[in-house]
């Protein structure tokens, strides 16, 4: 393996490099906790909301909901795709008519 200093045509010479170059990194998490201690403080320590316990019946009804909806989604997406067709025969129709009055 060829170092970089060897080769001197993949070495870039100071003329062609950047002359300068800044890297903003925002610093998210603690942006997201002094919005939390803001929060907290706000509304008081005895009034935060209690974290939500997912059963397996709230689970399963979930699922069953979602089910659904994609079912019903499929149904659909059935019904455009025939519709397309019917629109494209219709259209192959009206060429083949419009050929035949030429």
């Amino acid at each position: 393996m060829r170092s970089l200093e060897n080769n001197g045509n993949n070495v870039l010479e100071a003329e062609n490099r950047v002359p300068s170059l800044s890297i903003v990194i925002d610093d998210f998490d603690s942006l997201k906790e002094a919005n939390n201690k803001e929060q907290k403080i706000g509304q008081g320590s005895g009034n935060a909301a209690p974290p939500r316990i997912y059963t397996r019946s709230f689970s399963d009804a979930s699922i069953k909901k979602i089910l659904e909806e994609a079912e019903q989604r499929k149904h659909e997406f059935w019904k455009l795709l025939d519709e397309h067709t019917a629109v494209i025969e219709n259209l192959k129709r009206i060429e083949k008519f419009e050929h035949k009055i030429i």
